[in-house]
């Protein structure tokens, strides 16, 4: 999994919950890793300090993951995204790039990589729902912040911050 925002988080307890052994996250900004600290099944890479390709193949026998997710959409990320899956595996990608990304044709050819796109809003919010809803993950350590719902103002004000260590603003009724 690379990025560990939002959506990065959110679909590593996805994957854990679909049956996933283990996930490894990675995010240039350390302290997006710290809510995922103790969660068994997930190891965070602090991309400034060491590189997510050679953790999780360390960790595979030189193999790889069977599937990596790209949800940052920063072109940075898809520098080496195309050598991260195993020969055969697939990337699926999840963010939004704003400027187009590079494409390495021959890296993804010669491995065998699939690749997959995925609109991250489209038709999934009753699957969503379900899941944080069930036993499967706990997502009350997300919460960054609760406001009462007469400080909505203030709640939108903190999310438009940008705060890094922020993953979720809740306003409460």
């Amino acid at each position: 999994m690379v990025g560990a925002g939002t959506i990065g988080i959110m679909t590593a307890l996805a994957a854990l919950a679909g049956g996933a052994s283990r996930v490894f996250i990675s995010d240039v900004l350390p302290e997006k890793l710290a809510p995922l600290d103790g969660i068994d099944g997930i190891t965070t890479v602090d991309a400034t300090a060491q590189s997510l390709g050679e953790v999780v193949r360390e960790a595979t026998g030189g193999w790889g993951p069977q599937v990596v997710f790209e949800a940052t959409g920063a072109a940075p990320a898809y520098k080496d995204l195309w050598a991260l899956p195993a020969p055969g595996g697939r990337i699926v990608l999840v963010g939004m790039p704003v400027d187009p990304v590079p494409f390495d044709i021959a890296t993804a050819q010669s491995r065998g990589i699939s690749l997959e796109t995925v609109f991250r809003y489209a038709n999934v919010h009753q699957k969503a729902i379900d899941l944080a809803a069930s036993d499967a993950v706990d997502l009350s350590h997300f919460v960054s912040e609760t406001f009462a719902f007469d400080d909505s103002v203030q709640a939108f004000e903190r999310f438009l911050e940008g705060r890094p260590t922020d993953v979720k603003i809740q306003i409460a009724l």
